[in-house]
């Protein structure tokens, strides 16, 4: 079950927040525009915004791992519909904001490398 562990206001006003999300394994940090408070729910899907280095993978480990004080993620999960561009990492769902490359298939392990997630 994903929770939020931690909300800073960048900008109540303009509803921008950072956001610390746990889903008890992983933890992401994610930028929220526009932030309402809402609940996540178990489907919630994030955004992986410029993401790059994406590559398969033979690594069976789930990885979430956070660049130094950035908002620059290192991921390794599971493409669970390539069309849709959505990958898969602990009990978290992310979509891509660029295709897969062409020779990644769903089912397929991949790491890749993004500059923002966002919800």
């Amino acid at each position: 079950m994903l929770s939020i562990i931690k909300t800073f206001w960048i900008d109540r006003g303009a509803q921008e927040a950072e956001l610390s999300i746990s889903d008890g394994d992983y933890v992401v940090l994610c930028f929220a525009h526009p932030w309402n408070e809402s609940e996540l729910q178990a489907d919630t899907v994030f955004e992986l915004l410029d993401a790059v280095a994406l590559a398969a993978t033979l690594n069976e480990v789930d990885l979430i791992e956070r660049e130094g004080s950035t908002f620059r993620h290192r991921l390794v999960g599971t493409v669970t519909n390539k069309r849709k561009n959505m990958l898969k990492v602990g009990a978290f769902h992310f979509r891509l904001d660029s295709p897969f490359p062409g020779d990644i298939k769903d089912d397929q392990r991949v790491e890749i490398t993004c500059a923002r997630i966002s919800w």
